[in-house]
């Protein structure tokens, strides 16, 4: 297998290679753009490595026809249907009736019908329709169940493109896009990427927003500052979706997954100071296990039939775990959980079951809501787990202020400080979360 190789710091034209490390000793496709050309032609069970910081800011989409508005070739910018054509703008040209997606070298984006100036030129592009910028998206390519993954892999913003857990990142810059999304695409695989800085209402930072993509990973990465939006979202469809040790917050909302398919798992992953919730789970068959909620509206959504296994919510405003009412049969568990401090007063509360039939065991509460009843609310279903051969019920209920046993909440650390048989006995394992 060919190893695929761009540079996000470096947003310029194609240089010519092919990026692979068997016939490119540069090693570098250049830019975003390079990343987008990467994620449409790279075959199957192939990697491609990113190193650097992207720039969004200066990739854009321009419509036109054949009949007016033709763009205008400058010094130092050309366009056309491939990757070698030009050396100051990369032009992924269809029909001349489609968009057109254009990187620049230099300069900013204009409002519809200005001038688009590169910095380092004193030729000009003019378009004469909007100017759309967009981000990323991954519609041509799939991994097989014969090859394996397609991954994207971060790396250190070095020559030798280095794994060595460095994240590569893809910057906004305040533009109203979804900035990496998947369309019809199986078993790609995003590792040590960071997207941030998404404004639009409902983008993205990692979208899925069509039908029939499954099986696809991201381990390590994370979605930040998407301020009216989803850090990570399967809007209606991602079936099998795998997240493991991925951060998402300050977006409004951190994970959310509408999806109509089975399977989506979360192990790990992190949501904090999402101004909504932090993990919105419409799939009913969704699992997730060793995750953290904190600082939001809203813990964990879950649908009726979901799972929450030893995870934490911990100070979100209205609801540490909340359980939606049920179409169908429930089945939905929350077992071996650590429920504290949710802290809006008069109205929040740890698990709210609405209403739902709901198996608890082994989940610890501390300080949720104005008195003990605010642990679980709405419980008039709940199943809970006793001992064996008794009737003493495994969740641990309104213990006192002292003793959560977190190491270190406020730098998001909720591993447990076990030291001796009195401390709290869940979650004693620590996992490390990247770039919490």
């Amino acid at each position: 297998m060919a190893n695929y190789y761009v540079n996000l710091g470096d947003p310029a034209a194609w240089n010519g290679h092919d990026g692979t490390d068997t016939n490119d000793a540069g090693k570098a496709w250049l830019g975003v753009s390079g990343l987008q050309y990467a994620i449409d032609t790279v075959t199957a069970g192939n990697i491609v490595y990113i190193k650097g910081t992207g720039d969004l800011s200066k990739f854009y989409s321009v419509a036109y026809d054949a009949n007016s508005g033709n763009l205008t070739v400058g010094e130092g910018v050309s366009w056309g249907a491939d990757a070698t054509a030009g050396t100051g703008v990369v032009v992924f040209a269809g029909a001349m009736a489609t968009p057109v997606k254009i990187e620049l070298l230099t300069g900013a984006a204009p409002a519809e019908d200005l001038i688009i100036t590169g910095a380092t030129s004193t030729s000009t592009i003019t378009p004469t329709a909007a100017i759309a910028q967009i981000g990323i998206t991954c519609a041509l390519q799939s991994g097989t169940d014969a090859e394996g993954w397609i991954k994207y892999i971060g790396t250190a913003d070095d020559a030798s493109y280095t794994v060595n857990g460095t994240r590569a990142i893809l910057d906004a810059k305040e533009a109203e896009i979804d900035i990496v999304s998947i369309s019809g695409m199986d078993m790609l695989w995003f590792q040590n990427l960071e997207v941030m800085d998404s404004h639009g209402t409902n983008k993205c930072g990692f979208a899925t927003i069509t039908s029939s993509c499954e099986a696809n990973v991201w381990l390590d990465c994370s979605a930040h500052d998407i301020y009216n939006g989803y850090g990570f979202s399967c809007a209606g469809y991602g079936y099998y979706a795998r997240y493991i040790r991925c951060v998402s917050y300050s977006n409004k909302h951190g994970f959310s997954d509408a999806s109509t398919g089975a399977g989506t798992f979360w192990f790990c992953c992190s949501a904090h100071d999402n101004s909504a919730w932090g993990f919105w789970i419409g799939n009913s068959y969704a699992v997730v296990m060793g995750c953290t909620s904190h600082g939001n509206d809203y813990g964990f959504y879950l649908k009726s039939r979901a799972i929450a296994v030893n995870c934490v919510a911990d100070g979100n405003l209205t609801v540490g775990i909340y359980k939606s009412a049920s179409t169908g049969y429930s089945g939905g568990m929350i077992i071996g959980c650590r429920i504290t401090n949710q802290n809006q007063a008069g109205t929040d509360s740890g698990i709210d079951l609405n209403g739902d039939p709901g198996i608890l065991g082994w989940n610890y509460f501390e300080d949720n809501g104005d008195s003990a009843d605010d642990n679980v609310v709405n419980d008039t279903l709940a199943q809970l787990i006793y001992e064996p051969g008794t009737t003493t019920d495994t969740n641990e209920y309104s213990q006192g202020d002292t003793n959560e046993g977190y190491v270190d909440k406020t730098n998001h650390d909720f591993s447990i400080g076990y030291t001796s048989g009195t401390d709290p006995h869940l979650r004693r394992k620590a996992i490390t979360l990247p770039w919490t």
